[in-house]
């Protein structure tokens, strides 16, 4: 922990008293001071006398004296009272004039900001406060500095209308200098990916947080949480969600990351699961009489294995990202490893969404290397064999196939391979005898038994493999998504029906005990 690290703070408040009011009462009258400031995002107006300054001034004179054995003196100075004239119109500017300095001064000091009569004071919420005090705080005061992070993390939480506006705030830049300049805990690591996470989530211009250097705080930590001994979860699903966040409100910046860091942190990531594999494969071969539960490593590396290949997926569609799996020899390209790496996970989504990729490369000719072409049209005929029962297909893989972006990118390798096809368009409508033909007798859902000899005999000169399997694709994500659909209105239908059905019992449970009433009177009366 650097101690002598210091953070400029310059989002302080300034306060303007823009006006002055006269108040007459029945038996006395007072000058009204209107104050003017901003506070993060709001604009704020507030009434106040002269009283209410002088006790302002007694509270935070005895609290910096507790707190920091600070004198106000030093800081700021309050004009002295009056008794006559005070009504005065010159004497009132004068006044309006030194309170206003008087106030500037107070909130240039920053240890100002750590005092509770300044918030109390200017009437300000607890997310303005927490973060003003937060920006305020000495960097070695780390414990500190968790507490006001968990409360904002918090309020954020409870509330989503509280968003950061970083033009205004200087909370953003405050947290990447603490990660940059301080060795931080996995706690505090948490609650500052959180806060990015809601800012991104929740705020309509978050320009100042889609960069590069919060992807790459993202990236590092995953690879530490990887690299201890206990992997947190939650850390590396909060982390993960800011890299997709991030390369889905700007595929931009994933390009401008792989210009500086390229393929390099992806892969230290993949080597630390791979070593973690095989020390726990090697644990459960020791202790193979105890039956052990599935590795905890490998749900993590299938998270990360999902987390890349979206993020592939989402920004693929950009040529500059595509010359980064181009080169002389595929296979000794780190982008082309990482896909393998992938692949090779054996989870059907990731192994689709691997093959997608691969195809747009092959067609783009970003891949020439002819056996990196030919293990991949190998790939999609295994793939396709195995995805041939529609039920084993995840249902998140076909939100995923369905969404504009990636439909876009299947229809650009769909036009491409379709140039210099012919296709016939005879559905035959009219005549009769060619339905007898055309009747289905096999089971689509029975496994085909010459699927590997038509492996053996696929032709690998072509890209029909490619297109065969892009059609499959596209037909099973709009035939799963109409289902979706149908499965939901079909759900909602239920739940009308039910919330009827329970409408009309209440009113015949009503009825009865209005009659019920009714003859308990009666029987009163005689």
């Amino acid at each position: 922990m650097e101690e002598d690290s210091h953070y400029e703070f310059r989002d302080n408040l300034i306060i303007n008293i823009i006006r002055t009011n006269d108040v007459s009462k029945p038996f006395y009258s007072y000058t009204e001071y209107i104050l003017e400031f901003k506070v993060l995002s709001n604009q704020k107006i507030l009434k106040k006398r002269f009283s209410d300054f002088v006790a302002f001034y007694e509270k935070l004179k005895e609290e910096l004296y507790t707190k920091f054995n600070e004198n106000i003196e030093k800081i700021a100075i309050i004009p002295t009272k009056k008794v006559f004239g005070r009504l005065n119109y010159n004497f009132v500017e004068e006044r309006r004039q030194k309170l206003e300095s008087f106030l500037r001064n107070v909130t240039r000091h920053k240890k100002v900001y750590l005092c509770e009569t300044l918030y109390v004071f200017l009437s300000i919420d607890n997310i303005a406060k927490y973060h003003y005090k937060l920006m305020c705080t000495e960097i070695n005061d780390m414990t500190t500095i968790e507490n006001l992070l968990k409360q904002i993390n918090y309020i954020l939480f409870m509330s989503r209308n509280n968003t950061l506006r970083s033009a205004e705030c200087d909370i953003i830049n405050f947290l990447f200098y603490l990660k940059n300049n301080v060795k931080l805990n996995n706690d505090v690591k948490f609650f500052i990916l959180n806060i990015f996470l809601h800012h991104l989530t929740y705020t309509k211009n978050s320009e100042n947080l889609l960069n590069v250097p919060l992807m790459k705080f993202a990236f590092e930590v995953i690879y530490d949480n990887l690299k201890g001994k206990q992997i947190n979860e939650i850390l590396l699903k909060t982390a993960s969600e800011i890299i997709l966040r991030i390369a889905d409100k700007k595929n931009e910046v994933f390009l401008e990351y792989l210009k500086i860091y390229n393929f390099k942190e992806i892969c230290s990531i993949f080597n630390v699961i791979n070593k973690k594999k095989e020390k726990e494969k090697n644990k459960q071969q020791k202790k193979k009489k105890n039956k052990t539960n599935p590795l905890k490593i490998d749900t993590i590396s299938c998270n990360i294995y999902i987390l890349i290949s979206l993020l592939l997926l989402s920004s693929i569609h950009i040529p500059e990202i595509q010359d980064f799996f181009s080169g002389k020899y595929n296979n000794t390209n780190k982008g082309i490893k990482i896909l393998g790496y992938m692949y090779e996970s054996l989870n059907i989504n990731i192994q689709i969404i691997c093959c997608i990729i691969l195809s747009l490369l092959i067609i783009n000719k970003k891949i020439t290397d002819e056996d990196t072409i030919n293990k991949t049209k190998m790939s999609i005929l295994l793939i396709q064999n195995e995805i041939q029962n529609i039920k084993n297909v995840d249902y998140q893989l076909i939100e995923i196939i369905c969404s504009k972006k990636n439909i876009t990118i299947l229809n650009s390798i769909l036009e491409y391979l379709l140039q210099n096809k012919e296709i016939e368009y005879n559905l035959m409508l009219d005549s009769n005898e060619y339905l007898e033909k055309f009747t289905i007798n096999d089971d689509p859902f029975e496994k085909d038994l010459f699927y590997e000899k038509k492996i053996e005999n696929a032709d690998f000169r072509n890209n029909d493999i490619i297109l065969q399997f892009i059609l499959y694709i596209i037909s099973i994500g709009i035939n799963e998504f109409f289902l979706l659909k149908k499965n939901n209105k079909y759900l909602m239908k239920n739940k009308l029906l039910k919330m009827k059905i329970r409408r009309k019992e209440i009113e015949k449970e009503k009825k009865l005990l209005r009659e019920q009433k009714k003859k308990k009177k009666k029987k009163g009366k005689k």
